[in-house]
């Protein structure tokens, strides 16, 4: 399809569209695949796993959710036995958050995630494609707020 005035709109629309169907199609593969998680909880796994001993608060700020979305995920991930929550010693405040033993081999064992598949094409492009495709996403974030 030729990009036109009258159709380019549609056409980012259906942009947008497939990158929700591609993470609701993760999510649902590591669901029926046994794996226990969706596509938004191993996002939160794997920074944790890649932040050992984050606070709550830390990890809100890490992933641009908010304390109540991460507390969210972060309950039902401790409930399923992939994180552990503590109160840090110092600061009773603070809840400190690692993964457990199962944790991390979930992280090992769930099949490559459709950020990471990007980022390995990604590697094969040169910068200046990197560059374009980086300046084109983050217009789009920018104008989308």
């Amino acid at each position: 399809m030729d990009i036109t005035e009258e159709n380019i709109y549609y056409l980012i629309s259906r942009l947008l569209d497939e990158f929700d169907a591609i993470e609701k199609s993760y999510t649902k593969r590591l669901l029926e695949d046994g794996y226990g998680v969706t596509a938004s909880q191993l996002e939160i796994l794997r920074a944790v796993g890649e932040n050992p001993k984050i606070s709550l608060s830390e990890l809100a700020i890490l992933t641009r959710l908010h304390i109540t979305t991460v507390e969210g995920y972060a309950n039902r991930l401790n409930r399923k036995g992939f994180l552990v929550k503590k109160k840090d010693a110092g600061d009773s405040r603070r809840v400190i958050v690692s993964l457990t033993n199962d944790g991390e081999q979930i992280m090992k064992a769930v099949p490559l995630g459709c950020r990471t598949k990007l980022f390995e094409e990604l590697g094969r492009l040169p910068i200046s494609e990197k560059e374009e495709v980086y300046r084109a996403l983050k217009k789009i974030v920018f104008m989308m707020r």
